[in-house]
């Protein structure tokens, strides 16, 4: 049996109504994770932040998705256990605006090889 491993970054930045591809992540970086997950398997995080936060998933090899709840500690890929999502095929972008006080995070590894 093939396992999969995958190393992840997480970027916590705070913004203010600026697009992702115009920010300089070195002067707002607030929070930075890096490890390594599973296939199929499911890491959390939590975060507790009041103003605008912008999120982003790097994998260094195959692709991790991340779901995020603020009731929800343990998130899933279920559609009643998270209030935002990104499931693309590489880098994965979501900003929280101001107003949610604490997030939970959950990054799920994929692999199709």
């Amino acid at each position: 049996m093939k396992m999969c491993l995958d190393t992840m970054f997480i970027l916590l930045t705070c913004f203010v109504s600026v697009k992702p591809q115009e920010v300089n992540f070195n002067d707002y970086l607030l929070d930075y994770k890096e490890g390594i997950v599973t296939s199929q398997n499911f890491t959390y995080y939590y975060i507790y932040h009041w103003s605008n936060i912008l999120i982003i998933l790097r994998s260094k090899s195959g692709d991790a998705d991340i779901y995020i709840s603020d009731s929800n500690m343990f998130p899933t890929y279920d559609v009643k256990s998270y209030d935002i999502h990104s499931a693309t095929c590489g880098q994965e972008v979501i900003q929280i605006h101001e107003g949610y006080a604490s997030e939970y995070i959950a990054v799920l590894k994929n692999c199709f090889t």
